[in-house]
């Protein structure tokens, strides 16, 4: 979903700034290397990229989907973690 949040005394610089933010992945599959999840990330418009959350689960700490994800992604934007 889009929001869009306005900041009073947000610098001009910032003005239109857009984040994409995902977050629990918890290790889940979204279609075969990530391709479904990828390619919606890969259709939109973003300065960055906002990662939160888990993104494996305790009962599987696989990264390799993670990191299919990041593998798909396109955009040379920044990607923070948290």
């Amino acid at each position: 979903r889009k929001e869009v949040i306005y900041i009073e005394d947000l610098p001009d610089e910032f003005e239109g700034f857009t984040i994409l933010q995902f977050s629990d992945l918890h290790g889940k599959t979204f279609g075969r290397d990530q391709w479904v999840l990828t390619r919606l990330i890969n259709k939109q418009s973003f300065d960055m990229i906002a990662i939160t959350g888990d993104v494996v689960d305790r009962h599987d700490p696989d990264l390799t989907p993670f990191f299919d994800v990041l593998e798909g992604i396109e955009s040379d934007a920044p990607q923070f973690f948290v």
